[in-house]
């Protein structure tokens, strides 16, 4: 059985495709028909954020040892508590867990990892939907979540149809269920195309494959998710509120086409 009969984890890297593209979301993509206008004006509701981080495998082993080096420099083994320590978006900006500052020193943390995310070499697509908006333009609004993955497919195919490389995709697990949905729909696009493409525009995907940040023991955290997942809420950030922090400055250029990266590195439907 193979990656396109059922969610499968990825447990080592092949070096036949040339990319990895690992994808995480902030937000949530369901939509209730009965929302109101106090909804609409609720940032923190309207937002969907999709984001695919691209990684050349020729620079997966140096931004790995990147992200571990500053793991074991603020904690014994790269550990907390015995497990280890999980790079989560949530976590870092509320200070808890293992990124309190009683714990380690948090300010030079975040000036490193902000460092980090400036000189590794990576690319970054991002999808942010205002679901009230797409809602309110269609009498059948096409669903968000699947909305908003073909989309990151499409800018992913761009990408490697231009390189002629393949790529896998990797999905924070979020359950079977959902792990199953995502699957079904990312390989009716591969089987049939979309409305605006053709099945071949996506024949460089070379797999899809979905796992949690963790291990099941916590001994290992996949660091490419967690990479993901703290790109992806500064990019939801900026587009929920326009302010462009130093958070989102220290990862601006890595969006592709930068600086001409609106709607294609960086799309927002409003």
């Amino acid at each position: 059985m193979g990656w396109k009969d059922a969610p499968t984890s990825i447990d080592e890297m092949s070096m036949e495709s040339g990319f990895i593209f690992a994808v995480d979301e902030n937000g949530t993509a369901k939509l209730d028909r009965n929302y109101s206008v106090f909804d609409e004006e609720d940032i923190n509701k309207k937002w969907f954020t999709l984001t695919g981080v691209l990684i050349d495998l020729k620079d997966f082993n140096a931004l790995r040892d990147a992200i571990m080096g500053l793991k074991l420099k603020y904690w014994v083994d790269g550990k907390y508590n015995g497990e280890r320590v999980v790079f989560h978006s949530k976590d870092i900006r509320k200070k808890q867990g293992p990124f309190n500052p009683k714990i380690i020193n948090y300010d030079e943390f975040l000036k490193e990892l902000n460092e980090l995310l400036q000189q590794q070499k990576y690319k970054i697509y991002s999808i942010n939907v205002d679901k009230y908006s797409h809602d309110a333009h269609y009498i059948n609004p096409y669903p968000v979540y699947e909305l908003s993955v073909e989309y990151i497919m499409e800018r992913l195919c761009y990408e490697l149809n231009k390189l002629n490389k393949k790529g896998v995709i990797l999905f924070e697990s979020r359950g079977q269920k959902e792990d199953n949905s995502v699957l079904s729909k990312i390989n009716a696009v591969l089987e049939n195309g979309n409305i605006y493409h053709r099945p071949f525009i996506f024949r460089k995907i070379d797999g899809v494959y979905f796992n949690r940040k963790s291990t099941p023991d916590k001994q290992k955290s996949y660091w490419i998710l967690e990479l993901a997942d703290v790109l992806s809420y500064r990019i939801h950030r900026f587009v929920k509120t326009g302010e462009e922090d130093q958070l989102f400055k220290s990862i601006e250029t890595k969006f592709s086409e930068y600086p001409d990266h609106d709607g294609k590195g960086l799309k927002i439907c409003k």
